[in-house]
């Protein structure tokens, strides 16, 4: 997938756990090895399915032509003493100059498969 800087990357996260609350979901990222983002997306403990739909623009992030971000979500539940984690599958954007993208304010969606834990 590919998005201009000043693109908007849409996102679907859901996270089920059937016998524990979920204690945290983040959202992150990386570029180049380094931490780009790591978004808490939970608040407050979650019991049943756990569902977030949000839009990261990309402008903000400071991000440059030829860059590639790596994203995921990670949701961790309240089991004790050792608590259940979960990773989504990498997925990958690429920034792109802005005339190889369709549309200045373009949005890429990316569906995640959900998190159980």
């Amino acid at each position: 997938m590919a998005l201009g800087v000043r693109g908007t990357l849409a996102c679907e996260l859901s996270a089920n756990d059937p016998d524990y609350a979920r204690r945290h979901v983040t959202l992150m990222a990386t570029v180049r090895g380094r931490k780009l983002l790591d978004q808490p997306l939970l608040d407050e403990e979650w019991r049943g399915q756990f569902s977030k739909q949000l839009r990261l623009k990309l402008k903000p992030l400071g991000l440059k032509e030829g860059d590639i971000v790596d994203y995921w979500a990670v949701a961790i539940d309240n089991k004790l003493p050792d608590a259940n984690r979960t990773e989504t599958p990498h997925r990958r954007v690429r920034i792109v100059s802005p005339r190889e993208q369709d549309a200045p304010d373009q949005v890429a969606q990316a569906e995640e498969p959900p998190a159980n834990g």
